[in-house]
């Protein structure tokens, strides 16, 4: 029993110095839950709240609230991150996003990468983009 006391303790303390790890290097969160006139708040601690540009619903998301983006918009943009030098990251990084495409094609695609297709004008960027490719017909 006493084994078993120790190994739970152990679990513990190694599960909150990784809990502790992640909050020191976390860079950004939005949740969707907490907005504020047009801007999404950044639950980081960072600031770096998002801005709605446009074609953007608030809507109830599998956890929490989520937005739902009706169209693209002209120019690309349905929310932007201000840039900051903590986006500035050159060593590896984790991004993580839940989507829910209402339409998937044979050729659609999710991209999650630094100098966005979407955002190609601020090279060095980071973007999310799910859009449909459709070949042309021939």
């Amino acid at each position: 029993m006493k084994w078993l006391a120790f190994l739970f303790i152990a679990v513990l303390f190694t599960a909150s110095q990784a809990t502790a790890k992640l909050e020191k290097d976390l860079v950004v969160y939005f949740t969707f839950d907490k907005v504020k006139d047009k801007k999404i708040l950044d639950i980081s601690g960072n600031d770096l709240d998002a801005e709605v540009i446009a074609n953007v619903d608030f809507v109830e998301g599998k956890y929490g609230d989520a937005i739902h983006i009706a169209a693209e918009p002209e120019g690309g943009d349905c929310v932007r991150v201000p840039a900051d030098d903590l986006l500035e990251i050159e060593d590896e990084i984790t991004r993580a996003a839940w989507a829910y495409h209402e339409d998937w094609q044979a050729a659609s695609g999710l991209w999650v990468d630094k100098g966005s297709r979407t955002l190609g004008k601020q090279k060095g960027s980071y973007g999310i983009e799910c859009a449909d490719i459709i070949p042309e017909l021939g």
